[in-house]
């Protein structure tokens, strides 16, 4: 029921933010440097942001496997949606982050719009 509940939310997630901003769905490559830059500084600013609002335990948590990465140009930025499996080496259990992140064309910096986290 959960593996369910979690498919439905995630497909939401994703389905919502391809219609609402014409976005692209991007083949993930983890040789891809500027992805994978871009996936870890959202996840490390995600995780500090999740654990110190007491929404996570306070681990080390890393990303173990990407399930979508969907982008969206807008005047002077690229919106990513990426959908992640996290580990963690407290409880050594998975949780599911969808990260929302803005990344500025120009300067390169980066910032989450919104993230969720759900456990599998």
């Amino acid at each position: 029921m959960k593996f369910f509940l979690l498919l439905v939310l995630s497909f939401a997630v994703i389905f919502g933010f391809t219609t609402a901003n014409n976005s692209t769905t991007v083949q993930w490559d983890p040789n891809n440097q500027q992805l994978v830059n871009i996936l870890n500084t959202g996840l490390e600013e995600a995780v500090a942001e999740a654990i110190q609002s007491e929404q996570i335990l306070n681990c080390k948590y890393n990303w173990t496997k990407v399930t979508s990465v969907e982008n969206c140009n807008m005047a002077g930025m690229t919106s990513y949606s990426f959908s992640v499996l996290v580990g963690n080496n407290c409880l050594q259990d998975e949780l599911l982050f969808d990260l929302s992140l803005i990344v500025d064309n120009d300067s390169g910096d980066i910032e989450i719009n919104d993230f969720h986290i759900m456990p599998l």
